[in-house]
């Protein structure tokens, strides 16, 4: 298992790295802006990542799976994808918050542009995790990572404006594409013809992944729009700053797995089923051991360590962040399920897996949230993660054990 680790490290420690700073940029708006704005820009948050996800289709895993595989595309054709997808996506934000939350459409519009460029950036990385040149993505996850939180750091101390701040992220996130990533890579006119056949095969073969992620992201955010009706703005803000320490884990966990989805897909189509089963189970036992430690750890640290990031005030919710990182056991190993499903090309079934899940994490928010509050927002995580879990290993048991499963 540490040799796992090892072989990933520079990927892992990029990607952890990138994750800490956008924890540490949600302390910052919580320590330097009010509990209302940092509530608005996590609510920006939630209202952008479904529908980036939708558009961006999921299409790094399957790139990485295409490129060790049966190498049916090139990488112009996923890049010319990813890039007039994600215009579509800025494009139904903008009009989500015309019709939807004026209020606040310039900081939406903002984050939707962060999200913009991330789902470049990360095309590129796919191409990079391919052709297994790691050490070239944590370059550019780190300068990111530095150049947002001192920027951010720097705008919200002169400022104290959250749209100046998060505009910030914009500009470091800009610079860095053009001369980091790109200058990694020659970029050529080719990754922006839009060749209409194939972006359509390609498109329409990778939708149901978009789909499926799509609902996963309804999934987690679901709880946040029911705070946000119930309870208040405010809250939205709490429980996003403690459900960053799960996505933290997560990419801890993401990493690991990115790391083996060649593998994966690999020892798949060769037929090696011993080793498919071993390297799941090394992702499994990391998946568990990570989310054990992280509940001892805030069990017996927690309350030290939410007073001394967020403030006082926030350590009445410290129950709330432990039911979370309960959560967070059946969180990563669902993210590890995920990864060999796509690398099995197991695709379509997953959107009505997570048509189901959604349907239960709206009941149970709509039962748990207005009655209970974050408490409930955290018990809703709880049971979500626990069906999701449940439900594709269902599927992956099913699949390895010969039955048909429909891709």
């Amino acid at each position: 298992m540490l040799n796992l680790i090892n072989k990933a490290k520079w990927l892992l420690s990029g990607n952890v790295l990138f994750a800490f700073s956008q924890w540490l940029t949600l302390i910052f708006f919580a320590k330097l802006t009010s509990s209302q704005a940092l509530g608005q820009y996590a609510f920006a948050l939630s209202i952008t990542a479904p529908i980036f996800m939708l558009t961006n289709l999921q299409l790094r895993p399957l790139l990485i799976t295409d490129y060790h595989g049966k190498k049916n595309y090139n990488f112009e054709d996923f890049f010319s994808l990813r890039f007039y997808s994600n215009f579509i996506a800025l494009f139904i934000v903008f009009l989500w918050g015309v019709i939807g939350n004026s209020e606040t459409l310039l900081l939406i519009m903002i984050v939707a542009t962060i999200k913009f460029l991330e789902g470049i950036s990360d095309i590129l990385y796919a191409y990079y995790n391919a052709e297994n040149k790691t050490k070239l993505i944590t370059k550019s996850l780190t300068i990111k990572a530095l150049g947002s939180l001192c920027a951010v750091f720097l705008i919200l101390f002169l400022s104290k404006s959250v749209a100046l701040g998060a505009f910030s992220i914009v500009l470091i996130y800009f610079l860095v594409l053009f001369f980091i990533d790109l200058k990694m890579i020659k970029p050529s006119l080719g990754w922006f013809k839009f060749n209409y056949l194939k972006i359509k095969k390609l498109a329409l073969y990778s939708l149901p992944l978009g789909i499926a992620v799509m609902l996963v992201s309804l999934q987690t955010n679901m709880p946040r729009y029911f705070i946000e009706k119930y309870q208040t703005i405010e809250d939205v803000g709490i429980f996003t700053v403690f459900y960053y320490f799960i996505v933290i884990g997560g990419i801890f966990i993401n990493s690991i797995c990115q790391y083996l989805s060649p593998y994966y897909s690999s020892f798949w189509h060769q037929g090696d089923i011993n080793k498919f089963w071993l390297y799941i189970k090394y992702s499994w036992g990391v998946a568990v051991l990570f989310a054990i430690l992280s509940f001892i750890f805030v069990y017996f640290f927690g309350e030290y360590i939410v007073s001394l990031i967020y403030g006082e005030i926030f350590v009445k919710y410290l129950f709330v962040l432990k039911l979370l990182i309960f959560s967070s056991l059946f969180v990563y190993l669902s993210v590890v399920n995920g990864y060999v499903l796509t690398s099995l090309n197991i695709l379509k079934i997953q959107v009505p897996m997570f048509l189901i899940l959604i349907l239960i994490s709206m009941v149970s928010s709509w039962l748990l949230i207005p009655n209970y509050g974050l408490s409930g927002a955290a018990w809703v995580c709880c049971i979500s993660a626990f069906f999701q879990f449940c439900i594709s290993s269902l599927v992956l048991f099913h699949k390895m054990r010969g039955s048909y499963v429909k891709t």
